[in-house]
């Protein structure tokens, strides 16, 4: 492959991870409420381990007309907030 060539990929693909990235929203823009489910009212956790990719928060935000629920990337000491809206990760900071 020669350098052209190389160059055109490498440039389609920071393109696509442009067109990837999350988006994030500031929370304190926005209005938040709590929703409990009903097995974090009886004070029970999503996992035995408490970590995973999509752990289930009390919390909802509302984004784009509608309450979207926050969840938690946990898989160490800190996680990750995001909400799914059409199918995408949306990080909540």
């Amino acid at each position: 492959m020669d350098r052209v060539a190389m160059d055109i990929d490498n440039g389609v693909r920071a393109i696509n991870a442009d067109l990837q990235a999350p988006t994030r929203l500031d929370l304190s823009e926005l209005a938040v409420k709590e929703d409990l489910l009903p097995w974090q009212k009886m004070g029970l956790q999503q996992t035995a381990s408490g970590y995973g990719g999509k752990l289930t928060t009390t919390k909802k935000v509302y984004y784009n007309g509608r309450w979207y629920r926050i969840y938690c990337m946990c898989y160490g000491n800190s996680g990750t907030c995001y909400i799914l809206s059409k199918g995408k990760q949306i990080i909540v900071d």
